[in-house]
């Protein structure tokens, strides 16, 4: 978990003048660092993700089994499909994080008593 931003940077280092077939080789190459940071970090395993057709994740390579929350999926492919398309610095942190420890939904103001 402490090479995230390092692993960012190097990243946008080898992406930014890439072309497309290089940079999504890239991404798929890191996403599987990711996932081994993930999993090694936090536990669980690596899967595809076959249940549920409907899943955006299908046909995905997941990690499962590594957080409290049961039947949740961690792609390490979108996280840094993610990461290409937003460019904010930390956000790889910031999905694991999301991940990891999810902050509670208010949504009390959103219900008509």
């Amino acid at each position: 978990m402490n090479s995230l931003e390092k692993l960012e940077s190097l990243f946008f280092k080898l992406a930014d003048n890439a072309d497309k077939d290089t940079r999504d080789s890239l991404i798929i190459t890191f996403a599987r660092y990711v996932g081994e940071i993930v999993s090694t970090s936090y536990g669980g395993k690596r899967e595809l993700s076959l249940d549920d057709p409907k899943n955006v994740y299908y046909k995905s390579p997941v990690i499962v089994d590594h957080t409290a929350i049961a039947g949740l999926e961690f792609s390490p492919i979108f996280a840094m499909q993610a990461v290409w398309l937003r460019r904010k610095p930390g956000l790889l942190r910031q999905i694991i994080m999301a991940d990891i420890e999810p902050a509670d939904l208010d949504i009390d103001h959103l219900i008509e008593e």
